[in-house]
């Protein structure tokens, strides 16, 4: 068992991770129409080119998962509070090549990973059961 904390970034289901990124890069699409309606950069422009940057950057930073002390926090982006599951409390585990999905209290859960941090997480959980 491990007592240091480690903080991966994830994506969240296929399915959600699909809708979530459709709707940002309509933000994109949107700077771009509006750069080539008026045919020259305006502020307009400017204004959807920087939120989706910084919407973007939001979805990359705030969805991760924090394992520390027994517990596998995971953040969203609009929800401040932090999901926290005991990972003894973990059940029916299993880790695909870029997603490592469980249940816990009647409910699925499915993140997308990196392959080496889904090696991790699956060794940590695997060591607490």
């Amino acid at each position: 068992m491990t007592t240091s904390k480690r903080t991966f970034f994830y994506q969240p289901n296929p399915l959600t991770s699909t809708i979530c990124w459709s709707w940002t890069f309509i933000l994109l699409l949107l700077g771009i129409i509006f750069w080539l309606e008026v045919t020259q950069f305006s502020w307009i422009t400017l204004f959807f080119f920087t939120l989706f940057t910084l919407i973007s950057a939001a979805q990359l930073y705030f969805r991760k998962i924090t394992i520390e002390n027994g517990q596998f926090m995971v953040g969203h982006v609009m929800n401040p509070n932090w999901l926290r599951i005991p990972m003894h409390n973990i059940n029916n585990l299993h880790a695909g090549k870029f997603t490592i999905s469980f249940d816990y209290q009647q409910n699925h859960y499915l993140f997308m990973l990196p392959a080496n941090s889904v090696i991790e997480i699956n060794g940590i959980i695997n060591a607490y059961q």
